[in-house]
């Protein structure tokens, strides 16, 4: 059975809510980029500012491995939107058998020099819902955000328990084919998270 196979199979056999639970875990994504010109730096500011809010926009980044991101309004209708606002949804469908993943933005926030957004799990906003993934605890935060300070501009993506696979984490793990789940899982966030800082700042 290919590794693809297997995780189909652990999902449909409910094989992660069976885990005992553990402490919350965080994660940062960064990119950077500096400048020798102030207005430059603020050009390029007002730019990143501009991808950050664009959700739909996202998917012109061809390095994410396949995730599509998708706005959704409140009630449920696709966005087209270029400008995210609290209350809206934003659907993260991965490469591989994962369900998609939903989460309501909670929080906008622009400053003279920063701009970010905060999300949180939720479920389907869709009439008739479709499958969606539980990796992620009721607890889980996720930060976009993007900021200029003395002519660097900066692109990140934070997280609490959000990179977890798991919707009951663990303390210990003896079986094989999980850690190498969990450590799978990791390596696709890593990378999805990364090239989509980069892009925020280029």
């Amino acid at each position: 059975m290919r590794f693809q196979e297997k995780i189909k199979n652990w999902i449909q056999t409910g094989i992660f809510n069976k885990l005992p639970g553990s402490q919350p875990q965080s994660s940062i994504y960064l990119s950077k980029k500096k400048f020798t010109d102030p207005g430059n730096a603020s050009l390029a500011f007002l730019h990143a500012r501009e991808k950050l809010f664009n959700i739909n926009g996202w998917n012109n980044v061809r390095t994410l491995g396949k995730t599509v991101f998708t706005l959704f309004e409140e009630n449920g209708k696709i966005s087209k939107a270029v400008k995210a606002k609290v209350g809206q949804y934003i659907r993260i469908s991965s490469s591989g058998p994962f369900p998609p993943i939903w989460v309501m933005i909670h929080e906008v926030f622009e400053g003279f020099n920063i701009a970010e957004f905060i999300v949180r799990p939720a479920a389907s906003p869709l009439n008739h819902p479709e499958p969606y993934e539980r990796f992620y605890t009721s607890e889980a935060t996720g930060v976009f955000r993007v900021t200029l300070s003395e002519n660097v501009l900066l692109a990140c993506k934070e997280g609490n328990n959000d990179d977890t696979l798991f919707e009951n984490t663990y303390n210990s793990i003896n079986s094989p084919k999980l850690v190498a789940l969990n450590s799978a899982w990791y390596y696709y966030q890593k990378y999805r998270w990364k090239h989509l800082t980069d892009y925020l700042i280029h």
